[in-house]
């Protein structure tokens, strides 16, 4: 798993609660005092168990959690990789249709070091997407959060429906996603 998501989610927990909430979620995780650094990749079992220990201390579900941070860390993940694989011209909709070729980019970077889940993104029109997700985490829950967090980083505003899930026996979840407003300016990434 690379170190963006687990850095990301301590500070999200930290941001949302506080620094001993963290420190209670490394403890329940049997990862005391463990730091993350963003551009490292580490051991997927790792996140598992810093998120599960973080929807116990919380008390959260794992869809609203995941809902939550998706918004969340759409910036910081510009932040960190917006220079290298996003297009100061984009638009929310630009973003999400590369997701699947960033993926690949990072993949290749890191030599297959990182399993960052499947996605195949198709445009169905100018302003709707198709997003199959497959992963062996079933994390579909994050889909609708990141695409919401897009739409606030790029000020769009989406409608999207889930087709199939995972979670409901399906071998992939299915997204349909429809620009509904556009922001009149583009180009947030590296202002």
């Amino acid at each position: 798993m690379h170190g963006i998501i687990l850095k990301t989610l301590k500070d999200y927990v930290v941001e949302q609660h506080d620094i001993e909430t963290w420190e209670t979620v490394q403890e329940e995780a049997g990862r005391e005092g463990e730091m993350y650094v963003a551009v490292t990749t580490y051991d997927e079992e790792v996140t598992v168990d810093l998120l599960e220990a973080t929807l116990d201390v919380t008390d959260t579900s794992m869809e609203s959690f995941m809902y939550d941070w998706g918004v969340w860390i759409i910036e910081p993940i510009i932040d960190v990789y917006g220079s290298a694989y996003v297009e100061p011209d984009w638009d929310g909709l630009d973003l999400l249709s590369q997701i699947e070729a960033i993926h690949t980019q990072l993949r290749q970077r890191r030599m297959g070091e990182m399993t960052p889940p499947v996605l195949r993104i198709e445009e169905i029109d100018d302003e709707t997407l198709k997003i199959v997700y497959g992963s062996k985490r079933q994390w579909c829950q994050w889909i609708p959060g990141l695409i919401t967090g897009v739409g606030d980083y790029y000020d769009e505003e989406y409608r999207y429906k889930e087709h199939t899930c995972m979670l409901e026996g399906d071998d992939r979840c299915t997204f349909s996603v429809q620009r509904v407003s556009k922001s009149t300016t583009t180009g947030s990434v590296g202002d």
